[in-house]
């Protein structure tokens, strides 16, 4: 959760809107875009019903993902099953519903793509995607389409290139390690003690392996300018 004292520069949405239904919106933030001025209050197949009870035929499908419906008999009975029985774990524990789920996404891909991960929208789904990317290569760029369009989270965002979108960031922000103002919190190891292979008790780095940020730091000093391709 996010709460913002200052939404000026998120939104040029007023800081309320009173529509039919007199939707006040002044203590929520939207990326960029604005709020409908109807409140929504019940959805059932292709139609949202605003607080008047005018139907209004969904072209947006929810959040562009609600495929088969709002309130689909079968999906409302397997998620009261479920959520009567276990709605939430650890990320690290299994349930049966996500091995069936995993086994039978597998069973539909090619032999060498074997492994599932469960996430929850297409921009977290494009973040773990440019996260292994990088962990397998050890590099760092990305190259993405001009006019795309891939979520708003960080990365997800940064990688998105179209100047009719609002709410994007810059695709290499500046970000700097501050030192925690309690001598006792627990810190990451310096760039130093990587490089160097220093035998600390926070030095993960062996001594005959550059370290990530150096690798990092040699590609940024080699790496040209970024251009239009």
């Amino acid at each position: 959760m996010v709460v913002a004292r200052t939404v000026s520069v998120m939104t040029t949405q007023p800081d309320s809107i009173t529509g039919a239904a007199g939707v006040d919106t002044r203590n929520l933030v939207r990326y960029g875009g604005q709020f409908s001025p109807e409140l929504i209050v019940r959805a059932s197949g292709s139609w949202v019903h605003t607080a008047d009870d005018r139907p209004v035929l969904d072209f947006t499908s929810g959040q562009m993902s609600a495929i088969l419906g709002h309130s689909h008999p079968d999906i409302v009975a397997t998620v009261t099953r479920q959520i009567g029985e276990l709605d939430h774990l650890f990320s690290g524990m299994i349930s049966p519903p996500v091995l069936e789920l995993s086994a039978r996404l597998s069973d539909t891909l090619p032999d060498a793509l074997d492994k599932v991960l469960l996430l929850s929208t297409g921009a977290e789904s494009n973040e773990a995607a440019i996260r292994m990317a990088k962990l397998v290569t050890g590099k760092h760029e990305i190259v993405s389409f001009a006019r795309s369009w891939h979520g708003m989270t960080h990365a997800a965002a940064a990688s998105t290139y179209s100047a009719g979108r609002t709410g994007t960031v810059r695709s290499r922000p500046a970000i700097s390690r501050c030192r925690r103002p309690t001598p006792t919190a627990p810190t990451s190891p310096t760039p130093t003690a990587l490089s160097t292979g220093s035998a600390s008790s926070t030095s993960v780095s062996n001594s005959s392996t550059p370290s990530r940020p150096d690798r990092w730091r040699r590609a940024s000093s080699n790496r040209s300018s970024p251009r239009a391709v």
